[in-house]
């Protein structure tokens, strides 16, 4: 795979994350649902797919380019958000 391929690929992650963190910090929820009325249920879902998706994530941005820290913020940030919504 190219350098121009694997940037694209980084690039195309990044802004998966940032979908996934205006999701998850309660912007858009399926059903219109914001955080708060969400069943523990629905909410314990969110926290576990986040979980699967962070690890994934973790996996592909290990380096140490700038894209890598980016990605490592947003899912920090997005875990804080999950972790103190309750």
């Amino acid at each position: 795979m190219g350098i121009l391929e694997k940037e694209i690929k980084k690039v195309f992650a990044v802004v998966v994350l940032v979908i996934v963190s205006v999701t998850v910090s309660g912007c858009v929820y399926a059903d219109n649902k914001s955080w708060g009325d969400m069943t523990y249920e629905e909410k314990q879902e969110v926290k576990q797919e986040y979980a699967e998706i962070k690890e994934e994530l973790e996996e592909e941005f290990s380096g140490d380019s700038i894209e890598d820290g980016l990605a490592s913020y947003i899912l920090d940030a997005v875990g804080a958000v999950i972790e103190n919504a309750d």
